[in-house]
């Protein structure tokens, strides 16, 4: 088999950009205000004086004086707000069955072959168990996840529905089970 020269797949995963909202004494879910700024940050780099080899730049002492504009988007929950939702959605695509785009018909026939031999071993059912534990793990909060009471739900295209509460409190490394934490 000779290889290919053009070759890609799809990504499989297709995420919404994400909302966050927070809840009013009232029920009323409102988005969180975004705040932007921009600041002067400093030139701090050696490379903006030295050349690779040591030796002083041939620049003017005003040349490094200015600055580094940046623009800051952030976001501040109010204080008297007991509740932030995340609401995103996640499109689940079965794009590694066959090469979007293989200029060989035989290194196409070869990869469809690997895709079916890995969905027999049982491979997408583990990588899908593997996606929902993240999903479930919260790890797509980034620094969001600090807090006391994370509880996650997760609504199907076809009406199902399961939350899973203190999701932080959960042993989700132990094989088959998730089981609360001792501490």
């Amino acid at each position: 088999m000779e290889l290919c020269t053009q070759l890609s797949y799809q990504g499989s995963l297709r995420p919404s950009k994400g909302v966050f909202f927070y809840e009013e004494a009232d029920g009323t879910m409102k988005p969180l205000p975004i705040d932007q700024d921009a600041i002067v940050g400093q030139k701090c780099s050696y490379s903006e004086a030295y050349q690779p080899s040591g030796s002083p730049k041939n620049l003017q002492p005003q040349d490094l004086a200015f600055g580094n504009p940046v623009r800051r988007e952030s976001c501040y929950v109010p204080p008297t707000v007991d509740k932030i939702v995340c609401r995103f959605s996640l499109r689940v695509e079965a794009n590694s069955l066959s090469p979007f785009v293989c200029n060989s018909q035989s290194v196409v026939e070869v990869l469809r072959g690997l895709a079916a031999a890995y969905q027999r071993a049982g491979g997408y059912e583990v990588l899908a168990r593997r996606y929902c534990k993240n999903l479930l793990l919260g790890q797509w909060l980034w620094r969001n996840q600090r807090n006391m009471g994370l509880s996650i739900t997760v609504a199907t295209s076809v009406g199902n529905e399961y939350r899973i509460d203190n999701v932080l409190h959960l042993d989700w490394h132990e094989p088959g089970r998730m089981t609360p934490k001792k501490y």
